[in-house]
């Protein structure tokens, strides 16, 4: 810890440690037991060569783009969350490191909507960090497939609000309703 002093040390270190977490979880993703994909199936869905998924592999690498890193989660269907946290917070999340164990699914709005569901059953239940997918999905769902004539048809008022007031995380049961009853909306309209 006393070399983390040294902000030069400190920088190489999180470069270090990104690097090798990207790399990581690139790999135990392609591998998961459900996909099971080579790297040159990951290439193909990614729109990279095998060559360049093999780069991104390596923890050593280092010169992957957020335009690569957006390719590759669109590839296994999952969402890129880019944050810069506090020191003792970024420790802990380096913590959990990828490995074979790791599992990610992709993008289903009905395990979506049931979580929305979940919460809203519980008006004292907290919403994670989380809670707002069902709506954030039905918000995507709906730009995607409906025309903008008929966007208004499904919700007038925004699915996503950062409605989380200062020293509260719960959104107000009726928000929760309204972002659930949009979802299963845009879910039928997208059928």
């Amino acid at each position: 810890m006393r070399q983390l002093s040294d902000k030069e040390v400190r920088r190489e270190f999180v470069a270090d440690q990104i690097r090798a977490r990207i790399a990581l979880l690139i790999r135990s993703l392609r591998e998961q037991p459900d996909r099971d994909w080579t790297q040159a199936e990951l290439g193909e869905r990614a729109g990279k060569p095998q060559n360049v998924i093999s780069r991104f592999e390596d923890p050593n690498y280092g010169k992957m783009s957020l335009q690569s890193l957006f390719d590759l989660a669109a590839a296994f269907d999952l969402p890129v969350w880019i944050d810069m946290p506090e020191w003792k917070d970024w420790f802990e999340l380096i913590n959990d490191v990828p490995n074979r164990a790791t599992r990610r699914s992709g993008f289903d709005l009905d395990k979506l909507v049931e979580q929305g569901l979940e919460y809203s059953r519980n008006e004292n239940t907290p919403i994670p960090s989380s809670g707002g997918a069902a709506s954030a999905a039905a918000e995507a769902v709906k730009n995607t497939v409906m025309a903008p004539p008929q966007m208004h048809q499904i919700l007038t008022a925004p699915l996503n609000e950062n409605a989380l007031s200062a020293g509260s995380n719960q959104l107000p049961l009726e928000k929760i309703d309204s972002a659930i009853t949009s979802a299963v909306l845009a879910r039928s309209v997208a059928a």
